[in-house]
């Protein structure tokens, strides 16, 4: 259960109560969004904006009445909530990290009132020009935390209190200008590529470049660098169906602290390979989406199962150690994230450790108590032909 994991995490009973329903909350919305986000785009269907011709249902909604029309009536929401689940669970094939239906943040759903009432905010008070903005998904995170990021700074500032870990997404959160991230973009990945062009660096493929986000947020940074592999990869004469999956693939990587940044970069990638397609007449994926990303809010379970693993290795004081490493390093991931680096210190160890067992081995060489392996084979061979 997700509760008891943030509990073994760190975080209070009421703490973590907290952040489970704030995920769950930001999840669904991050749903409902994507669907707008894709039936403006004609990527979908129209399935949440409600039209005069369709009784003041989506056209989606509309189909889905006239085929359970017994089944809609009975319901106080005419079955509009179904309806959203089963779209739900359609597209999961596509984007499991966002919506999968049968993950823990979908054990419980928003009221008839409350689905009914976000729909209408997202279809009328955000105008279809905003949701053709890849920035939208940005802003979606940007705001959904703003009140987070005001009581975690009041506390800081007027109680004088410190930013716990479950502050620290939301007051950590910087949501970067579109001139500076393509500033640096250019400066960066654009700059690798002219000088490898220019022959003042090794030649690298496409599938070779990597860029890292070590603190992706809503994928500002890596959207932009989307549109640039793109316009690599068409330079470099590679089959325009096949880019998207590449770009993805090979190139893009990110990570964060917040599981919900993480759903809306997987968000907006996806958009992003699916417009790719639909601008060359494909309306349907031809592969299966891979992203390369992290949310570093790795929990490690602390009570029985740290004793039971000490008690294996209690007589190899090496992998003791090396477990005590671990359980330190990873304490607090929600507040070091990717500057977690383990190997720092496990590296050395395990080099050391490796070291020694060279010794002990050319030590029993000498006093020849190391068997020939051979010998240790034909002694297997004599069993088997025995046991015949």
């Amino acid at each position: 259960m997700q509760l008891q994991r943030e509990m073994k995490g760190g975080l209070s009973e009421k703490e973590a109560l907290i952040s489970y329903i704030r995920e769950v909350t930001y999840t669904y919305l991050n749903r409902l969004a994507a669907l707008r986000v894709m039936e403006v785009r004609g990527l979908i269907e129209e399935v949440l904006i409600q039209r005069d011709e369709y009784g003041n249902r989506s056209y989606g909604h509309r189909n889905f009445f006239e085929v359970a029309r017994e089944f809609c009536k009975s319901q106080s929401d005419e079955g509009l909530s179904y309806f959203i689940s089963l779209i739900f669970n359609e597209i999961s094939s596509d984007i499991g990290l966002l919506f999968n239906t049968d993950d823990e943040y979908s054990i419980i759903s928003p009221s008839n009132q409350a689905l009914v009432e976000v729909i209408r905010l997202l279809t009328t008070e955000i105008d279809e020009d905003s949701w053709h903005q890849d920035e939208i998904i940005g802003w979606i995170y940007q705001y959904f935390n703003e009140e987070e990021k005001k009581e975690a700074f009041r506390k800081v500032n007027k109680e004088k209190k410190r930013f716990t870990v479950i502050d620290i997404p939301a007051a950590t959160q910087l949501f970067t200008p579109d001139w500076m991230v393509e500033w640096i973009v250019n400066n960066s990945l654009g700059k690798l590529r002219e000088e490898i062009i220019n022959g003042e660096r090794e030649y690298k493929k496409l599938e070779d470049i990597k860029l890292l986000d070590p603190a992706c947020g809503s994928g500002h940074f890596l959207v932009k660098a989307y549109d640039l592999f793109y316009q690599y990869y068409v330079e470099d004469g590679y089959p325009k169906e096949k880019i998207p999956f590449l770009i993805l693939r090979h190139n893009l990587h990110g990570i964060d602290i917040d599981a919900r940044a993480i759903q809306l970069t997987a968000l907006i990638l996806y958009i992003k390979v699916r417009t790719s397609l639909k601008n060359i007449g494909i309306n349907e994926l031809t592969e299966n989406i891979t992203v390369n990303l992290v949310c570093a809010d790795a929990v490690l379970l602390n009570g029985e199962r740290l004793a039971k693993m000490k008690k294996q290795f209690e007589n190899n004081p090496t992998v003791l150690k090396m477990i005590e490493i671990i359980y330190d390093e990873f304490t607090n991931t929600r507040l070091k994230g990717s500057l977690i680096q383990p190997e720092k210190r496990l590296i050395p160890l395990i080099e050391e450790y490796k070291q020694q067992k060279q010794k002990d081995l050319e030590k029993r060489k000498k006093k020849g108590r190391l068997r020939p392996f051979w010998k240790d084979l034909k002694g297997l061979k004599k069993s088997k032909k025995n046991q015949c």
